[in-house]
């Protein structure tokens, strides 16, 4: 099954698919003139045993009714898969034929290694050693710092801090983004949001709250008079800032989705020093009914 991870960012490029251009682009792909872009159909098969289906397809066309000029096939990346250097030869071939159109793999990988992997040759078969995929890792990601930038390309700025947040500097990137969330839906912005957070390491996890820039600035609508008190008696008694700021999320967002916790409940989460398990928490919380569905 496709961790949140993955679909989160597939649904980043399905919600705003003017993504694509920008990407390609900072990849050095001359992107042909166009007028409208649309997410097409993923599956990529045409009367073949196999079932081929990418992430998604963005097709850049003249109009509605023209033919597209370029299919982008975007995949993402989370790990290392050998399969893939298989199945991505067949999806620009399938597509191709099908759309009749210059076609393209787009491969997102936010870890440094699995872009490398992803990068690298592809061999098909004598006279056929050099196919490769586009790939956009860390190092393509174009990087915003600027807010009102970030408020205006709000897409971007999320793939800004999810690859950039932990650098030298990355502290206005990820301010950027944070002022971005506001754009989305109360949904995404909290999907968004632990995204971003879990890919920080600890030293940004720390600078951030002794800055007050990450917890302060969630989503309005998750806020709770007696919620907020519970937290800042657990601050008060908590000397472990990052485990403060982990639980800060995960009990606003349970508040903010109507789950209601025992105080034996409210309690497991306070005491809990466990980054891993709160990763497990948090994920579980974006689709349970009751709060006994996220702790288990």
């Amino acid at each position: 099954m496709p961790s949140l991870e993955h679909e989160a960012l597939v649904d980043i490029v399905r919600t705003h698919p003017d993504l694509v251009p920008e990407l390609l682009q900072a990849l050095g792909v001359a992107v042909p003139t166009y007028r409208t872009i649309s997410v097409s159909e993923a599956s990529l098969d045409q009367l073949t045993p196999t079932e081929f289906r990418a992430d998604l397809v963005v097709e850049l066309r003249d109009g509605p009714d023209e033919p597209p000029r370029l299919s982008v096939i975007l995949e993402v990346q989370l790990g290392v898969d050998g399969d893939k250097r298989f199945s991505w030869p067949a999806y620009l071939t399938l597509a191709r034929a099908r759309r009749r159109c210059d076609t393209c793999v787009l491969v997102m990988a936010p870890d440094p290694a699995v872009a490398a992997w992803a990068s690298e040759p592809i061999r098909v078969g004598p006279g056929n050693d050099e196919l490769r995929v586009l790939v956009l890792g860390p190092r393509e990601v174009p990087t915003i710092v600027d807010p009102a930038e970030a408020v205006a390309r709000p897409a971007l700025a999320v793939l800004s801090a999810l690859a950039h947040g932990n650098e030298p500097g990355g502290v206005p990137v990820i301010c950027a983004a944070l002022e971005a969330l506001a754009t989305f839906d109360s949904k995404l912005s909290q999907i968004y949001l632990h995204l971003i957070y879990k890919t920080l390491d600890a030293p940004m996890r720390r600078a951030l709250e002794t800055q007050k820039m990450l917890t302060d600035r969630l989503p309005a609508d998750w806020r709770s008079p007696d919620l907020d008190r519970l937290l800042a008696r657990l601050r008060e008694e908590d000397g472990h800032s990052e485990a403060w700021a982990a639980a800060r999320m995960l009990l606003k967002l349970l508040d903010h989705n109507g789950l209601a916790l025992t105080a034996e409940q409210r309690d497991t989460i306070a005491t809990c020093r466990d980054f891993a398990q709160f990763d497990v928490w948090l994920e579980r919380a974006f689709t349970a009914k009751t709060a006994a569905d996220v702790l288990g």
